[in-house]
């Protein structure tokens, strides 16, 4: 695991006094697993993909491959999903919206 003093996410967010926790994993909440939605232009298909992970599926339509993504968003317990938009705009669906 890496030390969470060389990252610079809990560097900024985390008070002095709380950084003793997290580097000895008493975290403060579990780290978000955002998991993207994207197009591609070439093969007109949409891709469900982690980040640093594999891609987990491809679909035809953009409502099948959200679905499939709030999907995977809900085993993982901060799970997340960004649908990146044909324009090329970020959109991330909170998971309190999802239906």
């Amino acid at each position: 695991m890496k030390n969470i003093e060389d990252n610079n996410f809990f560097k900024k967010i985390l008070p002095e006094q709380h950084k003793n926790k997290a580097l000895y994993g008493e975290y403060l909440f579990a780290p978000i697993h955002f998991f993207h939605v994207t197009y591609s232009k070439i093969n007109k298909l949409w891709y469900i993909k982690e980040v640093d992970g594999p891609t987990h599926s491809v679909h035809l339509s953009k409502e099948r491959a959200l679905q499939d993504a709030k999907d995977l968003a809900s085993y993982e317990e901060n799970g997340q999903v960004v649908l990146h938009h044909e324009d090329g705009l970020l959109e991330i669906i909170e998971r309190n919206r999802w239906n």
